[in-house]
């Protein structure tokens, strides 16, 4: 009898303890992979298995398989109904540390997560009355940390004097492979009293976020709540791919003060200016000229240029190997038309590169006098700035200070902008124009046209738009241009007409690889690595090494017909009009618009060089050329830059203002993999990424407001006679 009751004692405290035990069920949440916050000791499910109440409290303890424990913490005492609940950490709070390694301190405290290592979390729930386990759960997680997200600007405790920030960082490293989508969630918080940055990010409400962010780049959106002066502000970039969470970066912070540009400034003068070259140089990958704006792609990881330039004519064909790109787009400088895309401010002019928000996977930009163009990598074409003659293609005349998407226009491969007139390659070889036609630069022999039309042309793999003419290359290795002549920029030969309404064969050109369409002139690269040229020479930016300005031109007035708007002499600049149907002497326009008459005027005269089309003196191994407004520059394989032409501004980089009818090489910059030729300004990309502006600042279109005292003129007018870096302020 004694025997029975012993074994029915010893069987109820072993099953009637396991039964204590088990009388809270928990299970731990899978952490996300090669990560482990603070936050995720705490993500767990709990089930009260009994029928009553229980007070109890969480303990939680990480340990690394080389370093032992990490952490030992216990959560607040709080009530368990019966059932099941899911618990997170802010419910828990506050959480006491019993115990911590230093070691890992102050990485969490950085991060918020742990080193690489092997960890096992293990959650106990605990009876707050007895001290006894009521439950537990273990699990094992590998931590193979990636490089997380680095910030790189607004700098750590920097002081902002700009409303609009743009915040940048770099990507995980290793990049996510396969067909994974990374995107970036940048989250801002407002720093209260004695908090620390990361403090406040994770107390406190979102001061402003912003999910699904495509490229480690973002600007400050004007729309948004603005900072305040003298506040300071937390910030933190989390990386995702494929919707999980992979790597957060460091909480850096920053303070708004819209004095300390003033402040800056100030400093800046007493110490005679700070230099370019001093600075962090910005980092892209293509750069774009305009006539008084520049523009930049910046892909990553760093692909080489093959140039962009002068109304954003081609340096490479497509056929020819130019990289494509999957970029964020950067502009500065002359925004008076919106040509920068960044919206109506700033009302003038920018000298700091700013990202264009909606343009973040870019693999083409052209930038032309008064309007730009995008191509992204899907094929569609966006399109901005001034539109009086219809050459945003948008079926309006309204312009727009930010991208606008054509309709209707798809699979584009490159886009080229001229002074007013707009051009696209579409994926199979086709050309498509559309916007100012009174030179006959749209090639279809048609009026203004405020939506895209089919030039009457096949097998194209290049295209590239100067002031008022265009140029094609196919796949033939032949080239093709139309609109004005007056130069022989399409035509050189002594039988030309001033204007070419439609496609015509430049003869003598074959084996061509590249061309650019400059201001007057025209170049073309060929497959032995030599340069030719035709069209105006009078700043000698033919490149043949004798030019005379104006002695070897043959002047020839044209008559003709031309069609204007009723009431013009014909003397004004471009006016934007649709005439009535061929035939029509007068009458408004089927859609009521500007009247129009057939007048027989002179057409002008035509300057044809009687040398024709002209090889570039002593250059070879040429890579990829690009014509700006009167001047020209080349790359060579030995990843040199070459430069010939009008120099009033320095444009051509030797250091010195003479013009030069034959190549010299350009100094500062002896590893290039870009160029890009503006109205009166060049650009350049160094192996490095870096890149270097130089000519003109009179719209701030070298990415500074101010250059170097020596690098100021007579009259007043900044430029650079030299290279120098474009900062990234």
């Amino acid at each position: 009898m004694a025997r029975t009751s012993l074994i029915s004692l010893a069987l109820t405290l072993l099953f009637g303890g396991t039964a204590l035990a088990q009388s809270v069920g928990i299970q731990l949440f899978q952490p996300p992979p090669n990560q482990l916050r603070i936050s995720d000791l705490w993500r767990v499910q709990v089930q009260n298995l009994t029928r009553e109440p229980v007070e109890i409290f969480l303990r939680g303890i990480v340990t690394e398989e080389r370093d032992g424990e990490v952490v030992n913490a216990e959560s607040r005492v709080f009530t368990l109904q019966p059932g099941g609940k899911v618990l997170t950490g802010r419910e828990l709070e506050p959480i006491e540390v019993i115990s911590s390694n230093s070691k890992y301190r102050g990485i969490v405290t950085r991060t918020g997560t742990v080193p690489s290592g092997d960890y096992e979390i293990c959650v106990y729930a605990v009876d707050a009355a007895t001290g006894e386990i009521l439950g537990e759960d273990c699990l094992e997680h590998t931590v193979e940390r990636l490089s997380p997200p680095l910030l790189i600007a607004p700098t750590d405790e920097s002081t902002l004097a700009d409303p609009l920030p743009i915040f940048t960082w770099t990507p995980p490293v290793p990049a996510p492979s396969g067909g994974a989508r990374l995107l970036y969630r940048l989250r801002i918080a407002e720093v209260l009293g004695r908090q620390s940055p990361f403090d406040a990010l994770r107390s406190n409400p979102p001061f402003f976020e912003q999910q699904n962010i495509r490229t480690p780049t973002f600007q400050f959106p004007g729309r948004a709540r603005p900072f305040i002066d003298g506040r300071r502000y937390a910030w933190r970039i989390t990386a995702y791919e494929n919707g999980v969470a992979i790597g957060e970066s460091e909480v850096w912070s920053f303070r708004r003060n819209r004095l300390n540009l003033q402040i800056e400034l100030a400093e800046a003068d007493a110490e005679q200016k700070i230099t370019a070259v001093g600075l962090l140089g910005l980092k892209g990958d293509r750069v774009i000229a305009g006539s008084g704006s520049s523009g930049m792609l910046a892909d990553a990881p760093a692909k080489s240029s093959g140039g962009k330039g002068f109304a954003a004519a081609g340096s490479l064909t497509s056929g020819g190997g130019k990289k494509t790109l999957d970029a964020q787009a950067w502009t500065w400088g002359n925004n008076e038309y919106y040509v920068l895309g960044t919206g109506p401010l700033p009302a003038v002019a920018r000298a700091k590169p700013t990202t264009v928000t909606e343009l973040d996977h870019i693999r083409d930009l052209a930038l032309g006098a008064e309007h730009a163009l995008a191509i992204d990598i899907a094929g569609n074409v966006a399109s901005w700035g001034n539109n009086d003659y219809g050459q945003l293609g948008t079926g309006s005349f309204t312009k727009k200070n930010r991208p606008a998407w054509i309709p209707g226009l798809s699979g584009a491969l490159e886009v080229a902008a001229g002074n007013y007139h707009s051009v696209a390659l579409r994926n199979n070889g086709t050309v498509w124009s559309w916007g100012y036609n009174r030179s006959g630069e749209l090639g279809r022999g048609s009026e203004d046209d405020d939506t895209p039309g089919q030039v009457n042309l096949s097998s194209v793999v290049a295209i590239s738009a100067g002031n008022g003419h265009t140029l094609a290359l196919k796949s033939d290795g032949t080239v093709w241009a139309w609109g004005t002549n007056r130069y022989g920029q399409v035509d050189p030969s002594i039988d030309a007409v001033p204007i070419v309404t439609r496609p015509r064969q430049v003869e003598g050109l074959s084996k061509v690889t590249a061309i650019s369409a400059g201001g007057t002139f025209s170049m073309a690269l060929l497959e032995d690595g030599t340069i030719r040229t035709w069209g105006s020479d009078r700043s000698g930016q033919l490149g043949s090494g004798t030019a005379e300005p104006g002695a070897t031109l043959i002047n020839k007035m044209i008559l003709g017909t031309i069609r204007m708007p009723e009431g013009s002499d014909g003397k004004e600049g471009p006016k934007r009009f649709r005439s009535t149907s061929s035939g029509s002497s007068g009458g408004t326009t089927a859609g009521g618009g500007a009247m129009s008459v057939v007048k027989e005027m002179e057409l002008g005269m035509v300057l044809i060089n009687v040398s024709g089309i002209v090889k570039v003196s002593g250059l070879t191994n040429i890579t990829a050329i690009d014509a700006g407004g009167a001047h020209a520059l080349a790359l060579r394989s030995d990843s040199t830059i070459w430069s010939w032409g009008n120099n009033y501004w320095g444009q051509l980089g030797t250091g010195d203002r003479d013009f030069r009818s034959g190549p010299a090489r350009l100094i500062g910059i002896d590893k290039a993999t870009g160029i890009a030729a503006g109205g009166v300004h060049s650009l350049g990309v160094a192996s490095t990424r870096t890149l270097y502006s130089w000519g003109s600042n009179a719209h701030l279109q070298l990415g500074m407001s101010s250059l170097p005292p020596s690098e100021e003129s007579e009259e007043g007018e900044e430029f650079s006679m030299e290279p120098v870096v474009v900062p990234q302020l």
